[in-house]
């Protein structure tokens, strides 16, 4: 078990797996659990990742728990990443939107396993939003235009790694695309982008 450790450390040293993608309506920089695994690859040296799902049904709402694992054939090294299924269902069907919050959870789960700090890059200059505004901003996003399209997710993953510099402007975004036009705040439009 010790090698396995001492080997997964050096892996965790010299990962290097950028946030590579960049959303269409705030503009975030992430990373993704298949460039995570792309990135990892050429390290492993005989090493074996896994990934496993698992539903779980907590107060009414779906979760998905996912294991990531890394093993030499006899030991194993673990770490888990949450996500949950929206309250709706977006632009997606009910299996694609439980595909993005495995793919969500996955990311997660090879973020704890190889000390991936999402919340944190060198070249991030900004301190992140608080959880009052994460929250704030998620309620605005929930009841958005892009509740119905392919961007609700990337925008939903990308709210907890926000920097306070960003904020006022994906505030902004979220207020002026609301769902019903009325709700919209005097003196703003109904533009789809920032």
């Amino acid at each position: 078990m010790k090698e396995l450790i001492e080997r997964l450390a050096k892996i965790q040293l010299e990962l290097n797996a950028p946030k590579d993608k960049t959303s269409q309506g705030i503009k975030y920089k992430y990373r993704t659990k298949e460039g995570i695994l792309e990135a990892v690859k050429p390290l492993l040296n005989g090493l074996i990742i896994r990934l496993y799902d698992e539903v779980i049904y907590i107060e009414g709402r779906f979760y998905i728990k996912t294991t990531a694992s890394i093993s030499d054939g006899e030991n194993e090294v673990a770490a888990i990443g949450w996500a949950r299924e929206p309250d709706k269902y977006q632009a997606m069907n009910e299996s694609q939107t439980t595909g993005s919050a495995s793919s969500y959870a996955g990311k997660y789960a090879l973020n704890n396993l190889l000390a991936i700090d999402d919340n944190q890059d060198a070249d991030q200059e900004d301190v992140i939003i608080t959880t009052e505004q994460a929250c704030y901003l998620e309620r605005l996003l929930d009841n958005s235009t892009y509740q119905n399209t392919d961007q609700y997710n990337v925008l939903l993953d990308k709210i907890a790694t926000l920097p306070i510099s960003e904020y006022e402007k994906a505030k902004n975004n979220l207020i002026t695309n609301q769902l019903h036009e009325s709700e919209t705040l005097p003196g703003t439009s109904t533009g789809s982008h920032l």
